[in-house]
């Protein structure tokens, strides 16, 4: 007989850490595991922050496909997805994702996706490094000249830290996405490579990433 566990939850409510917790439970128990993972956003996030327990006897159903994609590096110009799993640097914790979408080089621009798993790991300052890593690979390896965000109404702590950093709003679409039971707006936040270059927490950021080496 195959026991079969159906976890489900609103957004935040916790899914991902008591999934990677009961699974490497039973897997503990000599009990082989098969978490089949169902999401709907353009960067798996679920999926990737548990892709550390195959190790622990687990199999996982991800998204290898995309990751398989980039291998042919950050410089293949048939790329247009560009995804990495984020590891606490202390004790390489999966903490979370961040991704490229829609690598645009003709006309120089890409989607920006980050997705940091933990609450208390939002809270923590993680989203800056994410956003300063990626920007740089954005803008100065790849070379592009612009970076979006699409940031659901439903977000505000999403907007508001986007705006935070420098992001400007360049309009919305109305009732675009239809989340959690009702239909929501779309915003789109913007940013230039010369408005990157022109903010001061990048410089300071570096400086610090510096010492602490």
């Amino acid at each position: 007989m195959v026991q079969v566990d159906l976890i489900t939850g609103f957004l935040g409510a916790g899914k991902t850490t008591f999934l990677r917790r009961y699974a490497a439970w039973w897997a503990g128990q000599g009990v082989k595991v098969c978490v089949l993972e169902n999401d709907f956003g353009a960067v798996n996030v679920d999926a990737m922050l548990l892709q550390d327990l195959e190790a622990q006897g687990v199999e996982l159903e991800t998204i290898k496909e995309e990751i398989r994609a980039a291998k042919g590096g950050m410089y293949d110009p048939t790329l247009t997805k560009l995804p990495f799993l984020v590891l606490r640097s202390r004790d390489m914790e999966p903490i979370g994702v961040c991704c490229l979408r829609d690598i645009d080089r003709l006309n120089g621009n890409a989607e920006v996706l980050l997705g940091i798993g933990e609450k208390d790991m939002r809270l923590a300052g993680f989203g800056v490094d994410l956003l300063i890593v990626l920007l740089d690979l954005a803008y100065y390896d790849l070379g592009l000249q612009k970076t979006y965000m699409k940031i659901l109404e439903s977000q505000p702590y999403g907007l508001q830290n986007a705006v935070k950093f420098g992001y400007k709003a360049e309009g919305h679409l109305r009732n675009q996405a239809f989340i959690e039971g009702k239909y929501v707006n779309v915003f789109f936040m913007g940013m230039l490579k010369s408005d990157y270059e022109k903010l001061s927490i990048v410089p300071r950021w570096k400086k610090t990433q510096e010492r602490a080496k």
